[in-house]
């Protein structure tokens, strides 16, 4: 029932979708004009040297017919062909380079955090009580705590997120290596890319939503999240795979059946759904009842079905 609910809820909260969807264009926008105001020596040789136009031409070429196994060949040619260009003189474009990935990695992650937590109180109200809170109201009201959370975070997840992608480009490699392991190569990426960000869900999904449900401080949020997702690990773990791979299969057929343009709806959807999904789950696991809608209470079982008799020792 758990994934069934986050489906349905997502649906009936579809009105967040378009407000998240213009507040990551505004991120965007900011995010790339600042890349190209401090980095616009680099930028203006990758462009000479046709680095943009690869990237063009690799989304031209997957419109309509996505190959994963030649969309992985060319990202890996363009992956070296940046490289090459980089290495080339290395003492101008090696600071540019470290700079843009910190601004992309660190100040893009930053300002897409901040709208998390206003995000989840949003479908917190309606959980709660039904009612619809505004996104703009709840994110200036929870600003000051959502630059804590989203700075923390940083600390926190960013390591976790480079080995993720230092692990898909090493996989991407493997079609260097032959036949054999470029047939593999496409089921080992989705592979991984499944098991690692459903680890991520299971890690983090919990802590914005303890830091709204039950009003934690930040650190204090990280731990209770992870305590709620571990009374149920296995369910939890298990609902996280089949919402991940939701997500990549709904942004894959968004490529090839709309020639991307339904990445407009389906990234700013694959953020409502597993955000839901983390309120969702942290429900459950807290035996906490919520609507569904005005005709439906969803009563998960009490706490107490989760917990050890050796925790619930002291209570009388």
């Amino acid at each position: 029932m758990m994934f069934l609910d986050t489906l349905k809820l997502t649906f009936n909260n579809a009105n967040l979708l378009w407000k998240v969807l213009l507040y990551h264009l505004v991120c965007i926008v900011l995010v790339s004009g600042v890349t190209v105001a401090v980095c616009y020596p680099l930028i203006s040789n990758l462009s000479s040297a046709g680095f943009f136009a690869d990237i063009v031409a690799l989304a031209e070429h997957n419109a309509f017919n996505l190959r994963l196994d030649q969309t992985l060949i060319t990202v890996a040619d363009i992956i070296n062909k940046f490289i090459d260009i980089v290495v080339s003189d290395l003492p101008l474009y090696l600071p540019y380079t470290i700079a843009a990935i910190a601004i992309i990695m660190i100040f893009g992650e930053f300002l897409g955090g901040l709208a998390e937590i206003p995000t989840k109180e949003c479908l917190y109200g309606y959980m709660g009580s039904w009612s619809r809170l505004g996104f703009m109201g709840c994110y200036i009201k929870n600003l000051g705590r959502s630059v804590k959370y989203s700075l923390t975070k940083l600390l926190v997840v960013l390591p976790f997120d480079l080995i993720l992608i230092a692990g898909i480009i090493a996989l991407m490699y493997l079609y260097k290596l032959g036949f054999v392991w470029s047939v593999f190569a496409p089921f080992l990426i989705i592979l991984a890319l499944t098991l690692f960000l459903s680890i991520r869900q299971v890690l983090f999904g919990g802590w914005a939503s303890a830091i709204i449900v039950k009003n934690k401080h930040i650190f204090e949020g990280l731990r209770a999240g992870m305590h709620s997702y571990s009374k149920a690990l296995g369910r939890v773990f298990s609902v996280a795979i089949s919402a991940v791979l939701i997500v990549i299969a709904i942004n894959i057929m968004a490529i090839t059946l709309t020639a991307s343009v339904g990445l407009i709806v389906t990234i700013p959807f694959t953020i409502i759904y597993l955000y839901t999904f983390n309120m969702v789950a942290y429900f459950y696991t807290n035996g906490l009842r919520f609507y569904i809608d005005k005709n439906k209470i969803v009563s998960p079982r009490k706490i107490e079905d989760f917990e050890s008799m050796y925790a619930l020792k002291d209570i009388i």
